[in-house]
């Protein structure tokens, strides 16, 4: 047993012990209490910034909407007055009692009719998908296509015009390929390139179909021509809206620009990315990529 003295000596360490002890707990308590509002100012911080960055790319995808539009309206205004004007200055002429047509007179005057016509209905149509594509309304809804029969049929379309330039449009897509896209985006982006190529190709030309296997199950579409090709310094200004190229074609076709625009979102849209390889005079290839169907 341990004398009165030494548990009178032992008692002022426990009680220090216990002080100790004690000073820990209140510290640990004094941290927690000191941290909790630091970690909560952080908290918001983080939030904060994350709003804000929101907010930034919300404001640049509104400014490049609001760039869109305008250069829709100067699309819609510039093209689709000149074939206007046109078929104004010809109904006038045809209603007016100073004018006499021969049978050769109206006949010129009705291949004008028929092409003023067709290159204000593609220009709507072009209006209309794009139109859709800017408002995030036209959306993806891919299924296993036959890519042959496709380019088959869309083929059949550019036949006419290419009839009339005595230009021979050649399908070498193997009829084995199978793709798994939308059928109508694929189709508008093979009508466009089809008749892009017929447009910028001389007569007594080619346009030649074909497709290959690449990578990652993969499908690489190309439409080649023998066309006049396309100058270096226009390659960066195809797939822009803001600086789109808009030429005539071989025998004075008119070009909005539209086209390619809508060929570049439908793609990307079905998983794809599209480019072309070209030189001026020696004719060109546009090239898209499609996700192969693995399914039976």
């Amino acid at each position: 047993m341990r004398n009165r003295e030494e548990l009178d000596n032992s008692e002022p360490h426990s009680q220090a012990q216990m002080r100790i002890k004690h000073l820990e707990s209140s510290s640990i308590d004094m941290v927690k209490v000191h941290r909790n509002p630091g970690v909560e100012v952080l908290g918001d911080f983080v939030e904060q910034a994350q709003i804000h960055e929101q907010l930034r790319k919300q404001n640049e995808e509104l400014i490049k909407l609001n760039a869109e539009k305008d250069k829709l309206i100067s699309v819609i205004a510039h093209d689709l007055r000149s074939p206007f004007n046109g078929l104004l200055g010809l109904a006038e002429m045809m209603a007016s009692d100073d004018y006499y047509f021969s049978a050769a007179d109206l006949k010129k005057h009705n291949k004008m009719l028929f092409e003023s016509l067709s290159n204000i209905y593609a220009l709507l149509d072009n209006l209309l998908e794009w139109s859709m594509v800017a408002g995030k309304s036209r959306e993806a809804s891919p299924k296993r296509i036959n890519l042959c029969s496709l380019v088959a049929n869309c083929i059949e379309i550019s036949k006419l015009p290419a009839l009339r330039k005595n230009i021979k449009i050649i399908n070498k897509v193997d009829d084995q390929w199978f793709v798994f896209v939308d059928q109508r985006m694929i189709a508008s982006v093979l009508d466009n390139l089809l008749s892009n190529a017929v447009k910028f190709t001389n007569r007594d030309g080619f346009v030649i179909a074909f497709a290959q296997k690449t990578a990652n199950n993969m499908i690489e579409v190309s439409i080649t021509d023998t066309g006049v090709g396309i100058p270096t310094e226009d390659f960066c200004k195809l797939f822009k809206i803001e600086q789109g190229v808009r030429s005539k074609g071989t025998e004075g076709e008119l070009s909005t620009g539209l086209g390619l625009l809508l060929c570049k979102e439908f793609v990307e849209k079905n998983n794809g990315n599209i480019g072309v390889v070209s030189k001026e005079g020696s004719g060109s290839t546009f090239s898209f990529t499609l996700p192969l169907s693995t399914q039976e």
